[in-house]
């Protein structure tokens, strides 16, 4: 498998190449395949989980020197909870690499947002070992200081209240698309759509993708207080 192209393109998508491929391997094995008779991603979750905790808390820390220890916790939960696993697991494609058991459902190749979380911390786990923390903490940096997430975490951010509702309702995270670009390179105007596992969706618009996002997400948090859903 570790030389199959979609295992390649992982590696490009993660920007590492591991030595071992065995660890890899081990990586995208779900339990539910080796039924306890093989080499799993379970003791590569445990490890991976204590790797992100470490890097992301020394990203928060040194991100916001001058917030409080509770902001900087709120900030730090945001970040390693599952739904924030599940979203880099959907950013670089993982899920569809995953080895699972018929237990396991998996509709269209795409299994649910705990079998992506696991495999995330799985694979930052096999990352871990192969290349050691300084990889694993430029992997995790990627993807977790990226614009996705910023100001996931913080109290008035209609993005992560939004992410929080659906994580408390076993929902997959909000999917944000932008459906419209607009206006000159210097003015440009950007139209966004997002859209809840349920099917109910909010649309709006900016002059970033960063602030429509931001937009429809309260949009979207306003028709649910109203009971529009």
């Amino acid at each position: 498998m570790s030389n199959r192209p979609e295992t390649r393109e992982l590696e490009e998508r993660i920007g590492y190449r591991f030595s071992d491929p065995k660890l890899l391997m081990q990586a995208l094995t779900h339990s539910s395949q080796t039924a306890g008779r093989g080499a799993d991603s379970e003791r590569l979750e445990f490890l991976g989980d204590r790797v992100l905790g470490l890097v992301i808390a020394q990203f928060v820390v040194e991100r916001h020197p001058d917030a409080s220890v509770g902001s900087i916790a709120t900030r730090y939960n945001a970040l390693v909870n599952r739904s924030s696993c599940a979203r880099v697991a959907e950013m670089i494609q993982l899920g569809k690499l995953l080895r699972l058991g018929k237990s396991v459902p998996a509709p269209s190749g795409n299994p649910g947002a705990g079998v992506l979380a696991d495999a995330m911390e799985a694979l930052i786990a096999s990352v871990y070992l192969d290349g050691g923390l300084e990889e694993a903490r430029r992997l995790i940096l990627r993807f977790w200081s990226g614009p996705e997430f910023e100001g996931l975490g913080d109290g008035d951010d209609p993005k992560s209240r939004l992410q929080v509702w659906a994580q408390a309702r076993q929902m997959r995270i909000p999917d944000y698309r932008v459906t419209e670009r607009t206006g000159p390179a210097h003015k440009p105007s950007f139209t966004v759509d997002v859209e809840l596992e349920t099917g109910i969706s909010a649309s709006a618009q900016a002059s970033s993708k960063k602030l429509a996002e931001r937009r429809a997400a309260s949009k979207l948090l306003d028709m649910l207080d109203a009971g529009d859903d």
